[in-house]
């Protein structure tokens, strides 16, 4: 399974290894991090969980490409997979919501809660703005607190 997740402003460097490995039940061995654009002779071929990280700019810091094998016990949907993450690295962790429109995401903070925002990225810049969310979160100070649900439709963060 693939999960596509992006974070606040967390320093993830030193125990993203771990937090994979406790997420997916397998040893630390068998979880490969590296920047996107690594050399796939210089990864570890073998690993069950691969994780390519990219930094970002503007309101979100980082964005994680996860893959877990299908020899991986545990395949946690993507939002369960956020709010492992969020509650690790004590920061809001976004992933994409219904595919229908590409600016709306699911989040979860780092007390457990899945809501939705809305993101942007203004053409003069390559900056992701948080410009909308359901709950206030002290990270995004600028986005506007409303309800998502006439955006959102049908989807929700919980699947």
């Amino acid at each position: 399974m693939i999960y596509t997740l992006m974070a606040g402003s967390g320093d993830v460097s030193d125990s993203l290894q771990r937090i994979l490995s406790e997420l997916f039940q397998v040893a630390e061995s068998e979880v490969d991090i590296a920047p996107r654009d690594t050399d796939w002779d210089v990864r570890n071929s073998h690993a069950s969980v691969t994780c390519d990280i990219d930094k970002l700019e503007g309101d979100l810091r980082w964005e994680f490409w996860i893959y877990a094998s299908g020899s991986v016990p545990v395949q946690p949907t993507e939002g369960a997979v956020a709010i492992f993450l969020a509650r690790s690295i004590n920061v809001p962790v976004f992933f994409p919501g219904d595919s229908v429109i590409p600016s709306l995401y699911g989040v979860a903070t780092p007390q457990g809660r899945l809501s939705r925002a809305i993101l942007e990225e203004p053409e003069e810049s390559d900056d992701i703005v948080v410009a909308e969310l359901e709950v206030p979160m002290m990270e995004f100070p600028g986005a506007v607190i409303h309800e998502l649900s006439s955006a959102a439709g049908n989807w929700s963060p919980e699947g």
